[in-house]
């Protein structure tokens, strides 16, 4: 019997192992580009099995693509509304650094860097893990 922490580090992997086969589909540079991020984003955010958020580049603005999330799980939220990718911690980070692999989450540390209605959105999912990675094309970045 695997313990919860072995759980978790399979299971944020799998994630990861995922994302990394669709961002590969781009690499072709016969894809339709567009046809091919339709199907990523929402591939995405149904195979992994909590909460995912899968933001675009837009220039400077960061757009929700698609959020997969249990249904009534948090209530209505702004997902069609664009952020500046500076208002975007998490995100702009991953742009500018690479991936966030958080197995155990240090709320403290992520509250100094994220509005506390997002620090809120995480304790009410019980989130105990984060992983977010960058998305790119051809080293274009799209987005997280």
């Amino acid at each position: 019997m695997d313990d919860e922490g072995t759980v978790q580090t399979r299971r944020l992997r799998d994630g990861l192992r995922l994302i990394s086969v669709i961002t590969q589909a781009f690499a072709d540079p016969a894809t339709d580009v567009r046809q091919a991020l339709g199907t990523v984003v929402q591939r995405l955010a149904t195979s992994i099995p909590d909460t995912c958020c899968v933001m675009l580049r837009d220039g400077d603005l960061l757009r929700v693509a698609a959020l997969h999330e249990p249904p009534d799980e948090h209530g209505p939220h702004a997902v069609d509304r664009p952020r500046l990718i500076e208002d975007a911690p998490i995100p702009a980070g991953v742009l500018a650094g690479g991936p966030v692999f958080m197995p155990a989450i240090d709320f403290d540390a992520l509250g100094r860097k994220l509005a506390p209605a997002v620090i809120a959105r995480l304790r009410a999912g019980d989130a105990t893990g984060l992983l977010v990675v960058p998305l790119a094309i051809r080293g274009d970045q799209l987005g997280a």
